[in-house]
């Protein structure tokens, strides 16, 4: 699920191959302490996600972490 996702986002930062479309690539290139305050900010708002997933994805989005987000719609496409 989403909070398994966070988790290992913040063990396998710079590891992200297991999506191989675009989006996820562009994404290894933002910062890894940018990255790192993503999953801990994911881990804390998890409840909000179960609610809402697609939802708080977009709200994330709006606040500058487009490229995140779309790494994750990519995962969930590809890990139903």
């Amino acid at each position: 699920g989403i909070e398994a996702f966070a988790q290992r986002s913040l063990a396998n930062i710079g590891e992200q191959s297991q999506c191989s479309k675009g989006p996820w690539r562009r994404v290894a290139s933002i910062s890894e302490q940018n990255q790192r305050k993503f999953a801990q900010r994911t881990l804390a708002r998890v409840g909000e996600l179960r609610q809402s997933v697609l939802g708080s994805w977009r709200e994330l989005a709006s606040s500058g972490e487009e490229m995140l987000s779309k790494a994750v719609l990519c995962y969930v496409s590809e890990n139903p």
